[in-house]
Order: structure tokens, then sequence, then C-alpha cells
């Protein structure tokens, strides 16, 4: 958040510094939606439960909005969340991690799971977050029952497609719904699970073609 907006300014040391926390360079025409409403929401919301010494139990400076009030969710540059620093609060504040072990992901799963995530996520990316877990869940020896499947063109949530699809060239051409693709692992794992019929290897599910925004919003193969 301390290096947003990026795309908007034209800095591109900005966009740098988003990619290399995970973001997808690519995502940008959906950058500005989700500095709006969810980065800073997000990250008030889960800093503040877990971590609610940083600020003295407020949820921002003395100055700032109330925690998950609408002026939450833009987090501004001079806003102490912007310039949280998750690796140096668990250096200074012991409580953190033992506050994370109730919700920590270890990969050691005992049904099967499938994981269905977006490469377009403007909201938790992919790289930080899914491929991360899935090596968590190989090094706990239970890929045999796990599948993880990228969505090719996926965003976390699906309202922005309605924004950009036959309006730009994003739109039409690189984002789609996730929604169908959630469906389709669904019935999957219904089947992994009920009659033992396994679904293939995870994969990168590519955008259909032909690819009308009717395609789109409702169909999705995992094959």
């Amino acid at each position: 958040m301390a290096n947003y907006p990026g795309d908007v300014t034209g800095d591109p040391g900005a966009v740098a510094a988003l990619a290399a926390v995970g973001f997808n360079p690519e995502s940008q025409p959906l950058w500005p939606d989700h500095w709006t409403v969810y980065w800073g929401l997000t990250q008030k919301i889960f800093r503040l439960e877990f971590d609610p010494e940083y600020t003295n139990y407020a949820c921002s400076s003395l100055s700032g909005p109330a925690c998950v009030s609408p002026p939450a969710e833009q987090v501004l540059p001079a806003d102490p969340d912007a310039s949280y620093n998750y690796a140096a609060r668990l250096l200074a504040n012991p409580a953190l991690a033992n506050r994370l072990q109730s919700v920590a992901n270890t990969g050691n799963i005992q049904h099967p799971l499938i994981t269905v995530h977006g490469d377009q996520d403007s909201l938790l990316p992919i790289h930080t977050d899914s491929d991360i877990y899935a090596q968590l869940v190989q090094l706990a020896q239970r890929g045999d029952r796990y599948r993880f499947y990228t969505v090719s063109g996926g965003n976390h949530v699906d309202p922005q497609f309605d924004d950009h699809y036959g309006i730009d060239s994003y739109g039409t051409h690189v984002l789609r719904p996730i929604l169908p693709c959630a469906r389709a692992a669904i019935d999957a794992l219904a089947a992994w699970v009920e009659q033992g019929v396994a679904p293939p290897p995870g994969h990168a599910i590519p955008r259909p073609d032909p690819d009308t925004a009717s395609d789109l919003a409702n169909h999705c193969s995992l094959t």
C-alpha cells in the first residue's frame, strides 16, 4: 500500500515494488479498484485482530479513520498500516506469532482439498499465497489428496469482469470470471470424496476459446 498508486503516477519503481511482493504486473487495471475497496480494509481487519499492539489497540493513528468504516478502506501512505512490516513485527511482538498459530496453514491436510486461484488475483497474489501453500502440502507429503489449479485470467472476485469486458483489451482478452471454475472444483471434490473419482492433476486452466462473455461466465473445465 505504501507503494501505490504506481500505475496512476507512472512511477515504474512503484509498479516494480508491487510486483516484488507478488502482484502480477499484468493485473494493473484491477489495482485502482482493489486499493479503493479491498487492500486497506483487509490489512486493518486482520492486523487489528492479530497485532493490535502495533497502534496501541487503535485501528490507526489518532487522526486516522475508524477501523472498518468506509474511509478505512483506503490506506494512504501516511497511515501506519501502509508501512506495516510483518517480519519486523514478529520480532518486536512475540504475541503475534502465538496468535497466528491458531490459523496457521501447515499443508498437513487430512482430507481431499482442491485449490483454484487466479493468476490475476489482486487481493491475495497467487505467488505469495497458493503457490506457497502447495509447497507446504508437498513438504507434508499430502500431495496425493491435493489438487491445485491456476485459473488463467482469474481475479480474487468477479465484479471487475463486468467493468472491463468489451470495454478494454484487458477485460476482453485477459480477465475472466473465476466462479465457474470454483463450481467445477466443488463438483470434482464431491466426486473425489463421495465416489473416489480423483480429479486430473493440477495445472493451469486456459481461458476458453471461444471466449464470449457467456462462455467465460458459465463454463470452466478442470480437464
